[in-house]
């Protein structure tokens, strides 16, 4: 028995050819090796199944199955894996009447959800889709689609999109905002709660990025209550507000990666600290660049009511 190990390129073409084979997937449909632009401008090999009775097009991450694949699973047990979940997210679609929903606005506006990117990052993106510039990241807009087990799936809405909607950003992030509070609801938590309730799971977190004692000092974390991509609530609570009202006094506001946000009061800040090269820092050595959201740290002014980007000590 032949227990080396698939190089990763003759896994993909394994695996495509395995989710190819007759009677796996849907007629009508072909699956197509492509690389797709992902956050940040990251860029992944991917096969996509595009099926032409269906506007769904199941998108697989090569190194993502490659991984699996490594811990024992044949490309034939993955791509039967994989047509199942095709298969569900084309009955779910149709059932949805996806297409249908995506040109009508009064149907999909209830769906639309929030995504807080990196507009530098994000430069190529953002010339193809509506989107609202907030400090230096940019709010873009996307359709939750409900998926099989559970699981939820993105559309984004691309210009496109918007201009067949007759709408403009403005009235999407007005949608989208009331959206968010019903979906996606803040959580604000004490950090050595949230390291405390990791560690009962038996998640790993790493642990506290800042050069700061969590158990003499209030750092809080700030995310949705998914903890995915929860750096949005920024921009549809007042969370940072009541936060800086509570301390009586101005808000430090950490971008610790796409999913959350630190807290501090800024009574707590220590001077000999350059708090921006210390964000540059976890992001390099810490943040995948995927999930970077940010190499500023924010200042919520309790005076002035406004969010803004802290200058980075001289």
């Amino acid at each position: 028995m032949n227990n080396t190990l698939l190089s990763y390129e003759d896994f993909v073409l394994a695996f495509k050819e395995a989710l190819e084979a007759e009677g796996r997937l849907p007629e009508l449909g072909r699956a197509v090796r492509q690389q797709i632009t992902r956050n940040n401008g990251i860029v992944c090999d991917a096969i996509i199944y595009s099926c032409e009775s269906s506007g769904c097009m199941p998108i697989f991450y090569c190194r993502d199955w490659y991984a699996r694949y490594q811990t024992g699973k044949s490309p034939e047990a993955l791509a039967e894996e994989a047509a199942d979940l095709a298969a569900g997210c084309f009955r779910e679609r149709d059932a949805e009447g996806l297409t249908d929903m995506i040109l009508d606005y009064d149907r999909a506006k209830e769906r639309l959800i929030f995504r807080a990117v990196n507009a530098d990052r994000n430069r190529e993106l953002l010339e193809h889709c509506p989107h609202v510039r907030q400090l230096d990241l940019a709010l873009t807009f996307r359709l939750r689609i409900d998926e099989p087990g559970g699981r939820q799936g993105t559309v984004l809405v691309s210009r496109e999109i918007a201009e067949a909607w007759q709408v403009d950003p403005d009235t999407l992030y007005a949608q989208t905002a009331e959206n968010m509070k019903r979906l996606y609801p803040p959580r604000l938590d004490a950090l050595t709660n949230v390291l405390e309730r990791l560690a009962g799971e038996g998640r790993i977190m790493m642990e506290n990025p800042l050069p700061m004692d969590a158990e003499d000092m209030p750092i809080y974390v700030l995310t949705n209550e998914s903890g995915q991509e929860g750096a949005s609530v920024l921009f549809y609570t007042d969370q940072v507000r009541r936060f800086a009202q509570r301390h009586g006094c101005d808000a430090l506001i950490f971008p610790s990666s796409i999913h959350e946000l630190l807290l501090i009061p800024e009574t707590f800040a220590r001077a000999d600290i350059d708090y921006s090269d210390m964000v540059r820092e976890i992001n390099t050595q810490v943040v995948s660049d995927e999930e970077i959201l940010s190499d500023h740290v924010y200042r919520y002014s309790l005076a002035s009511d406004c969010l803004m980007i802290e200058q980075p000590r001289q």
